[in-house]
């Protein structure tokens, strides 16, 4: 099977899964929707794009940092001279006396995870190579979460869960009380729903047009051996687009 592997690292991140108007929530890990969007920008598909080559990708996630839930209490406008007007999502503009616009943001902050997302051997490489060079730049969820290196870790041909498990290595203190309790979760048609919208069925557009994913979570101990503290550590493993 030919999987691309994503190590998702980052000060901060952003997974929305039921996201709406004034608070902007984040998921524990990262969304199927989220991935699917992070390829197609790096392809450069503009939000409406054909994305079904990219959602049959199948996607197993390890957890190897869970980080602390952030909230960002976030404003726009307030500060606008007397009769001036503010821009708001989707082109249009409001007076600024109708108030400031008042958000809450939340984010997962030290957060780490690899990604294995498997299918077509040709897509996953295509996808590989575009975010080499990406036509707009890869965020954790949200344009304002870059990822931190390493972030591709290579095109490989390997069992996504026995790679995670048994071969590619933790980046995680052990010895700082983190423990060695790894979360996977994988696709599974078979599996639990989440309840959560975060499969696009043909384009990224909008909620509507997004189904609910089936995934299978468990949690396992694993060696100490298997743990690193240096991320770089990743990178010796025998993988490369």
């Amino acid at each position: 099977m030919t999987s691309l592997v994503l190590h998702l690292r980052g000060p901060m991140q952003a997974w929305g899964g039921d996201s709406r108007f004034n608070t902007r929530s984040t998921e524990r890990f990262p969304t199927k929707s989220a991935l699917v969007g992070l390829l197609a920008a790096a392809h450069g598909r503009p939000r409406g794009s054909d994305v079904s080559d990219l959602v049959v990708l199948s996607m197993v996630t390890r957890v190897d940092q869970a980080g602390q839930m952030m909230r960002d209490y976030h404003t726009v406008g307030g500060g606008y001279p007397k009769g001036g007007r503010i821009k708001v999502a989707g082109g249009g503009e409001r007076p600024e006396a109708q108030a400031t616009l008042v958000s809450e943001r939340y984010y997962l902050a030290d957060a780490a995870f690899t990604v294995m997302l498997s299918g077509d051997a040709e897509t996953v490489a295509s996808s590989g190579a575009a975010l080499e060079h990406p036509r707009w730049a890869p965020a954790l969820g949200r344009r304002s979460c870059p990822p931190a290196e390493p972030f591709i870790l290579g095109v490989i041909d390997h069992d996504p869960v026995s790679y995670l498990r048994d071969v590619l290595p933790v980046v995680r203190d052990v010895t700082m009380g983190q423990g060695r309790s790894v979360t996977f979760i994988v696709d599974d048609p078979e599996g639990q729903t989440r309840g959560v919208r975060e499969v696009p069925h043909k384009a990224l557009n909008n909620w509507s047009s997004y189904g609910e994913r089936r995934v299978r979570r468990w949690t396992e101990e694993l060696e100490e051996e298997r743990f690193v503290i240096d991320p770089l550590a990743l990178v010796s493993q025998e993988v490369g687009v």
